[in-house]
């Protein structure tokens, strides 16, 4: 899908949305030198016959910004459905500057209609395929990396929905769902002593403990939990007698398209 259909759709009827679901919305290829608009399909036809040296560019994923045109423009708003494939891991959060794009601009339009908004959706999920290949290939799910303290996508969610959905009141709204947001579990291992207290004192995390005979060493299992209690608190003081959701599971599955696939082009 293209970001020029998207905007076809959206703007022209932005005083009046009162409804938007976006799901899982990729965007695919884009041709070099961009098409100019067409109003209907036997145009850009036509232009493709004549133009038959066309360079298509391979897609770029998930559509950052499409919303964007959005923002401080939905005064009639009432509903909020986000849903979108997130990354478990395999890069460090803050890595793909796209992602970020994309995470900042739901929080800019969420931030801009919490006087009116009545319901909010947000769900964020894995390719359930994907992850069970690469946990085939692997011996463990916990993460060697040393960086990530959580998944990709929960430090998203963390670093720019969480602030603006704890940064003031929700007067209007009815319910709220949060999906998918989890927890991730990292192994560390401490040599020639036991970790103490200080070692194990982060807020919402789960440690698990070992010693490994024979190696001499112990290992810790540390299972750090995204949605912390103390925002969770926070969070239903905000929304007043709204009924709030929220499950570290997705309900849905998710396709992640391999990325050597150059897509359509518009």
């Amino acid at each position: 899908m293209s970001r020029e259909f998207v905007a076809r759709i959206l703007e022209p009827t932005h005083q009046r949305l009162q409804h938007i679901e976006i799901n899982n919305l990729m965007q695919w290829s884009d041709a070099d030198p961009p098409l100019p608009p067409f109003d209907s399909l036997q145009d850009l036809e036509t232009h493709l016959t004549k133009v038959a040296l066309v360079q298509v560019l391979p897609r770029t994923r998930l559509m950052a910004g499409a919303l964007d045109p959005l923002i401080d423009c939905c005064s009639n708003l009432t509903s909020l459905r986000i849903t979108t494939i997130g990354q478990y891991e395999g890069f460090t959060a803050h890595q793909n500057s796209r992602d970020d794009r994309m995470y900042e601009s739901w929080a800019r339009l969420l931030n801009s209609v919490r006087s009116h908004l009545r319901k909010f959706s947000f769900e964020q999920g894995v390719d359930r395929l994907k992850f069970e290949r690469q946990a085939q290939q692997t011996t463990s799910r916990t993460s060697r990396s040393f960086i990530n303290k959580m998944r990709p996508m929960d430090q998203l969610f963390v670093d720019w929905l969480l602030p603006v959905l704890l940064e003031a009141k929700w007067p209007e709204m009815r319910r709220m769902e949060i999906r998918g947001v989890g927890r991730c579990t990292k192994t560390y291992y401490h040599m020639w002593r036991p970790p103490v207290a200080q070692d194990m004192s982060e807020e919402d995390a789960i440690y698990d403990l070992s010693r490994r005979f024979g190696v001499g060493d112990w290992e810790v299992k540390v299972t750090r939990i995204a949605f912390t209690s103390r925002a969770k608190e926070k969070l239903k003081s905000l929304i007043g007698e709204a009924s709030l959701i929220l499950d570290e599971e997705s309900e849905h599955d998710y396709e992640d398209l391999v990325c050597e696939d150059i897509g359509l082009i518009k």
